[in-house]
């Protein structure tokens, strides 16, 4: 009996020893520990928030005493006190976007809606109480998502699928086709002047996307770059002060962000290399440069501002689903959530504390 005891030990601690042995190898280079970039949770922003009782599509700020909002069935003015709506003439029009050449000429963009199985692309100008109406092509039922205005008198539109109109003196021009296009196109124009349409086209046979950044001049349409993506790696366009931004998602997940360097799309930042806490997957995006800009999540959420070289949790907030859009103007940032179920909407306005 003892001597079986005796054997049972052995085999227990040759058994223990082996898998040590396994286990634990001294010869073996052990992985190195990633290093997490650490999220100061003191806000450098003071902010207050104002709910309104309309949905949001988009906002465009102008300065702190002009924001205009584009909300489906209205359009509204916020004046740094409180908002007001802007009268467009035609309660049958809904607003999809809306782009402000500058405090006195807003372009908003959307349909005209003649009944439940009819509606047509249509452009409104507003120019100090005044309304133009652009009314387009009605051949397919589109509708206008994006708008850019180069002056008062001549802007560009995209419409859904992908048609791209040049309007110039009240001509209206069907400029180009871009087929497949998914929701339109994003406008975006660079400080030295040159106007970028992104435009994100589906092959739903190979469930491939391709991202092509074209340039506007003279009348012309050219392609400078295009990448092909899978169908679920694309996320969203945002805009900087300096330049266009394009997320990617990996594993279904909006995690990376790319600028767009001129040739091609390079990315300068993921949120995998911030402290697990604190990561989310991106939803809406914004800001002055790759060195000072903020993202948030959708949802309730704290959004984290990179600014000086670390990043800072800023407000917590709790009311309603974010638009994708966050706004620098000097030293304030602007975004907007909205409640779906009360229709309503929250402007958020950020002021650099003097700290």
């Amino acid at each position: 009996m003892y001597k079986l005891k005796f054997v049972n030990i052995i085999a227990v601690l040759s058994l223990t020893v082996h898998l040590i042995s396994c286990t634990d190898n001294p010869t073996e280079p052990k992985p190195t520990p990633k290093t997490y970039i650490p999220v100061d949770t003191a806000s450098r922003y003071e902010w207050t928030v104002l709910m309104g009782g309309f949905p949001t599509n988009d906002f465009n700020v102008v300065d702190t005493s002009n924001i205009f909002i584009a909300t489906g069935s209205r359009a509204v003015k916020y004046d740094g006190i409180q908002f007001s709506l802007l009268d467009l003439g035609d309660n049958r029009f809904y607003c999809q976007g809306l782009h402000a050449v500058n405090k006195d000429c807003i372009f908003f963009v959307g349909e005209t809606r003649v009944n439940m199985n009819y509606l047509y692309p249509t452009v409104k100008r507003y120019i100090n109480g005044n309304v133009s109406s652009f009314d387009f092509p009605s051949d397919t039922l589109f509708s206008i998502y994006s708008v850019f205005g180069l002056s008062s008198d001549e802007f560009w539109a995209v419409a859904s699928f992908g048609r791209l109109y040049h309007v110039k003196n009240s001509v209206v021009q069907v400029f180009h086709e871009f087929e497949n296009s998914n929701g339109g196109g994003k406008f975006y124009r660079y400080p030295d002047g040159r106007l970028l349409l992104i435009i994100v086209k589906e092959d739903y046979n190979t469930f491939k996307s391709v991202v092509s950044v074209n340039k506007l001049l003279n009348g012309e349409v050219s392609k400078l770059t295009s990448d092909t993506l899978n169908e679920h790696e694309i996320g969203f366009l945002y805009d900087f002060d300096d330049n266009i931004i394009l997320s990617k998602q990996r594993s279904l997940h909006n995690r990376d962000l790319y600028y767009f360097n001129g040739n091609q799309w390079e990315k300068f930042f993921s949120v995998d290399d911030l402290e697990p806490y604190f990561t989310f997957d991106i939803f809406a995006c914004g800001g002055k440069s790759k060195n000072e800009f903020m993202i948030n999540s959708n949802g309730a959420g704290a959004p984290l501002l990179y600014k000086d070289g670390k990043w800072n949790r800023e407000y917590f907030y709790g009311f309603g689903w974010m638009t994708p859009k966050i706004t620098f103007y000097n030293d304030r940032i602007y975004f907007m959530t909205n409640y779906y179920e009360i229709q309503a909407s929250y402007l958020y306005k950020g002021k650099l504390r003097n700290h």
